[in-house]
């Protein structure tokens, strides 16, 4: 996260940015918010936002099972935000982070930082991977934003 946030990106250079199977590690909403702008003063007018999250309503995925636990837990008077999760890969020695989203959330947090969302797909990973889905409750998302 720092590393990106302290790089010199030039202003309104850039077309379009892709943020692939990455955003959702970045591990506070204030520094995903940061992010975000960051992007924003990168782009030119109109310039295109693509990247994905994990959907914290996706029945295949961790997130039902994370919200459960935050809720009885009640880990927000812990300093957890809904959606985060820490995991180990199997046989893996190292804990990661990965903050799960609700559409609505993923949205307020795109226009709060500059971006109007274009296109917000549901797309499968662990269910039907690569596959375009109807259900609400199923796939990660796939956001195309713009940037006003």
């Amino acid at each position: 996260n720092a590393p990106f946030l302290e790089a010199e990106v030039p202003e309104e250079a850039y077309d379009a940015c892709t943020i692939l199977y990455a955003f959702g590690h970045v591990p506070h909403s204030g520094l995903r918010k940061q992010w975000l702008r960051k992007v924003h003063q990168s782009l030119k007018p109109g310039g295109l936002l693509l990247f994905d999250v994990f959907n914290l309503n996706d029945r295949y995925e961790w997130g039902p099972s994370a919200l459960k636990a935050y809720e009885r837990l009640s880990l927000g008077d812990q300093g957890y935000e809904r959606g985060d999760v820490f995991y180990q890969r199997t046989g893996g020695k190292e804990t990661a982070f990965l903050h799960y989203f609700e559409e609505p959330e993923l949205r307020a947090l795109l226009a709060e930082c500059g971006f109007r969302v274009e296109r917000l797909l549901h797309v499968g990973y662990t269910h039907r991977s690569g596959q375009l889905l109807q259900e609400p409750d199923a796939g990660a998302f796939f956001v195309q934003a713009v940037k006003d």
